[in-house]
């Protein structure tokens, strides 16, 4: 599934929220992964291909917590593989 850009949805489980695609420090870029608990929503803003040039599309994303919070991030598509739904205008 193509996700586009500036389009709402909805993940079915737990998806990690990078905090950069190809980290210089990729310890430190562990350390600040957030997860964007299931049934979570996500604006899609950008997209990328990693720097290996492999097939491994990148969205960019951001989404807010049940608490208010908003972050900003990377998810990698091979994580939304069977676990996202768009969110039409009837369910926002």
């Amino acid at each position: 599934m193509q996700l586009e850009h500036n389009r709402t949805y909805q993940v079915s489980r737990d998806v990690p929220l990078m905090p950069e695609v190809d980290p210089v420090d990729p310890m430190e870029a562990l350390a600040k992964i957030r997860i964007i608990k299931a049934e979570g929503r996500f604006v899609v803003t950008g997209g990328k291909r990693s720097r290996q040039g492999a097939c491994v599309w990148w969205y960019r994303v951001a989404t807010t917590t049940p608490g208010g919070v908003a972050h900003v991030g990377w998810i990698n598509s091979t994580a939304l593989i069977g676990g996202v739904e768009e969110v039409t205008d009837g369910q926002e």
